[in-house]
């Protein structure tokens, strides 16, 4: 049975070594074939990362003479820009010294103006002057007549009196019917006295409403119409410029506000660099309290 079961055994394990024979070949043709595919696949992918690599290293160049192209269309564009930029400023800078000599222009009708309104008021202070000393030349003269009239009087008594005592008796009644008669002309006087006092005082109390009312107030100012207002419309214009440095970046932004009013111009100009913000009344000094409240009224119409 030992020999018998060792025989088969013996058998088994040949049967077992072909079976593993077959199962390595198996295994080994796999292998040589899935070598064979994974070879395949790599020259594969090989030849596309190298088909890749032409196509990356074209679209590089592609880019890069799009690039040069670019920069050059850049360059003439900024020169361009620039040449426009230095157009529109060399304009502006036109306009700007035009409108500067019609500013030059307006301040010297404005200065006539103002002188005209000086000599006005002048004329006016010296017509009240006149006016005072003449009242007070008046009063002067009423008060001297007065006086004249009493020292007369009171002559004309002193002879009566001296020429009564050389007189008679009779002429003494006559002197007594004269005091009365005196007496009666003092009343008289008198009475002519208190009625010039209050003709006076009227007249002083005239004269002193008449300087009452004077007009002293300050008159409105009227707008004279000059040439710079027939080239705007009747309310408020706005014209902005700009200035740039030599990088072409801006530094200045000017706002200039033509208010017309009557026919009258009045120039304000509001300047902004990086430095802060000025204002400028027909070439002068403002505030900015006086470009918002003269340019931003809501009466004016804004033409902007």
């Amino acid at each position: 049975a030992v020999s018998s079961k060792t025989l088969e055994d013996t058998e088994m394990a040949k049967d077992n070594n072909e079976e593993l024979i077959n199962v390595r070949n198996t295994i080994i043709d796999g292998t040589y074939a899935q070598n064979q595919v994974e070879q395949s696949t790599v020259y594969k992918a090989n030849a596309e990362m190298a088909d890749v690599k032409v196509r990356v290293q074209s679209d590089q160049e592609d880019l890069g003479r799009n690039r040069t192209e670019n920069v050059e269309i850049l360059k003439v564009g900024k020169k361009e820009l620039a040449d426009a930029e230095m157009a529109k400023y060399n304009s502006e800078m036109d306009k700007y010294v035009q409108n500067k000599e019609g500013i030059a222009a307006q301040v010297v009708v404005n200065g006539e103006v103002s002188e005209l309104e000086k000599a006005a008021h002048a004329k006016k202070v010296a017509y009240v002057d006149r006016m005072d000393k003449k009242a007070f030349v008046e009063t002067q003269a009423g008060q001297e007549g007065d006086t004249e009239e009493r020292l007369n009087t009171k002559k004309s008594i002193e002879s009566v009196y001296y020429s009564t005592e050389a007189n008679t008796n009779e002429e003494v009644k006559k002197i007594a019917e004269n005091a009365t008669n005196l007496a009666d002309i003092s009343k008289t006087i008198k009475a002519q006295d208190a009625a010039k006092n209050i003709g006076e005082t009227e007249k002083h109390y005239g004269v002193k409403d008449a300087i009452d009312n004077v007009d002293d107030s300050p008159r409105k100012k009227v707008k004279v119409a000059n040439a710079l207002g027939e080239e705007y419309p009747e309310g408020v214009s706005e014209e902005s410029f700009t200035k740039s440095d030599q990088n072409g970046l801006m530094t200045t932004i000017i706002t200039r506000r033509i208010v017309v009013i009557d026919g009258h111009a009045d120039v304000y100009i509001r300047t902004q660099t990086l430095n802060g913000i000025t204002y400028s009344r027909n070439g002068k000094p403002s505030l900015s309290h006086v470009w918002s409240k003269e340019t931003q009224d809501p009466s004016l119409e804004r033409h902007y």
